[in-house]
């Protein structure tokens, strides 16, 4: 990027890193930022002024703010992808953005996702130690993250995948679109490809994956049915393989795969997802009570995760899905929403009214709460 990123610029970025922004939008010479609470101007957070506003804005309407390569497809298409890193007040470090231009009214506009500095295990990010741990230790397979969009799972996977390249010799290979994380190689031999840049599509990335000698697969995000095919091969053919879905729930990831293939296949689905599948992590953000003073972490995480026990393969093999929420409950095989929710509460990090809100199960909830 050739366009200059003045401080009053990057002065915004990260005030809104740090008051827990995960977005910035502009449009023409307006700026907000999605925070905790809402979409909400940007001038109104604590320390941006209108300059620091019009410097975003003006950067971002610079000609040379969109990559090169990307300025044709852009004009041609009406929207582009891209990743870009720009200067922290920490000379060691860089904050990325990932970029998202498109036309609203023949104006241009930009979603603009700030990612945080990479994290390094999944406990930092407020997930139990059994969960990383039975992760961490799967050697092949196919492990699913899931939630609607804006729920963290780029996050998650980055966790996940910083966690292996520091404690393993392995071959980490990633598609995504864009590169948000950068995975710092330490122990592990880390291929970072990008749509558009280092592959076509995520099939014809895929398939080559397959000559590459990888151990470890992450695929940014399952969207078509020949991506899920592709992805269940990857597995298959003995690579470890962490993918996104959207979805809410491991029940409802489970139904969606098998209700994407044609009803001819859904058998030889339900005998390939039980072959391969290590698990299902289902998660979305909620605001802390701290959030409103702009904390430093103003977004707690509640999840629900499954574990493909024997008894969990069968259900599925069996086409059982419903029974997989009661299954949860067992030790060896996950948690549900409910748990992670009432502790959220317990420990005062959530408000008891959002919690029991969003709580699948309220009755379930309010049981979790008083044991």
């Amino acid at each position: 990027m050739s366009a200059e990123v003045t401080s009053e610029a990057l002065d915004l970025v990260i005030k809104a890193l740090i008051a827990g922004a995960s977005d910035i939008y502009v449009r023409g010479a307006r700026v907000w930022l999605r925070l905790p609470d809402g979409v909400l101007p940007a001038t109104e957070l604590e320390g941006v002024t209108a300059a620091h506003a019009t410097a975003l804005a003006r950067l971002l309407n610079d000609a040379n703010f969109i990559p090169a390569d990307a300025r044709q497809a852009f004009t041609l298409k009406r929207e582009v992808n891209f990743a870009i890193a720009v200067p922290s007040r920490d000379p060691t470090a860089t904050i990325r953005l990932r970029v998202h231009g498109f036309y609203s009214q023949g104006e241009v506009s930009y979603a603009i996702r700030i990612i945080p500095v990479t994290p390094d295990s999944l406990v930092s990010l407020g997930f139990d130690e059994f969960l990383e741990h039975r992760i961490l230790n799967a050697k092949s397979g196919l492990f699913l993250v899931t939630g609607p969009t804006g729920a963290g799972k780029s996050t998650t996977l980055a966790a996940i995948l910083q966690r292996l390249a520091s404690s393993r010799p392995l071959h980490i290979i990633t598609l995504e679109d864009p590169i948000e994380y950068v995975i710092h190689p330490l122990k592990s031999l880390v291929h970072q490809r990008e749509l558009g840049t280092d592959f076509h599509t995520f099939p014809d990335g895929a398939r080559s994956v397959l000559r590459e000698s990888p151990d470890v697969v992450m695929v940014g995000e399952v969207r078509d049915l020949d991506t899920l095919r592709w992805t269940l091969s990857l597995a298959e053919a003995g690579f470890l393989v962490f993918a996104t879905y959207h979805t809410r729930s491991p029940r409802e990831t489970v139904e969606r795969i098998l209700g994407s293939f044609p009803e001819a296949e859904q058998n030889q689905t339900r005998m390939r997802l039980t072959s391969v599948l290590i698990g299902v992590l289902s998660q979305f953000l909620l605001p802390t009570v701290q959030a409103a003073t702009r904390a430093t972490k103003p977004r707690a995480v509640a999840y629900e995760y499954m574990f493909a026990t024997d008894s969990v393969r069968t259900i599925i093999r069996e086409n059982k899905t419903h029974l997989i929420p009661n299954e949860l409950a067992k030790n060896e095989v996950g948690v549900r929403f409910e748990d992670t929710l009432a502790r959220l509460v317990r420990t005062g990090v959530v408000s008891k009214q959002l919690a029991e809100g969003v709580a699948p199960d309220r009755t379930l909830f309010n049981q979790k709460l008083v044991l």
